[in-house]
């Protein structure tokens, strides 16, 4: 089944909260090796990535001497009851087409100002109502190459 089609079958509305990365200093960030590490392995790949790699907190850097963040973005909501299926949404909503990602439907709350798309190394958080399944009442969804992963906490 499409994702699309999964979507439409959703009982419920899932909130998704984006969280995009933001390098403070390019040229420090290049001249800095360690936080170069770190960063590469934020944006190029899932494997092993702990909530602790994936700080969410736009007052706190991350890395060597603070150099990256994460802000939030938007609040996108997805008609669905299916965790994936509500990040691939957000994703969807929150990437430029043929209009700025702003004007979505989806979009509930976004930040003023001009706003990349989404892509690898960003961050999602997915209210869910299974509070046995998921006790924080949210899962962190990581943007990864291909598709998405959990983040271990």
């Amino acid at each position: 089944m499409e994702i699309s089609d999964r979507r439409q079958l959703g009982h419920t509305n899932m909130k998704v909260h984006v969280f995009h990365l933001d390098v403070i200093d390019w040229d420090e960030l290049n001249s800095n090796q360690e936080a170069l590490e770190i960063y590469r392995k934020i944006t190029h790949s899932a494997d092993n990535i702990t909530i602790r790699d994936c700080w969410i907190n736009g007052t706190r850097g991350l890395g060597p001497r603070n150099m990256f963040s994460y802000f939030k973005v938007a609040e996108v909501e997805i008609a669905t009851d299916d965790m994936m299926v509500a990040a691939e949404g957000a994703f969807e909503a929150t990437n430029h087409t043929d209009h700025n990602w702003k004007e979505n439907q989806q979009i509930k709350w976004s930040v003023v100002t001009d706003c990349r798309s989404t892509s690898v190394g960003d961050v999602m958080m997915v209210e869910t109502p299974d509070l046995d399944e998921h006790p924080a009442g949210v899962e962190v969804i990581f943007v990864d190459t291909i598709g998405f992963q959990e983040v271990y906490q």
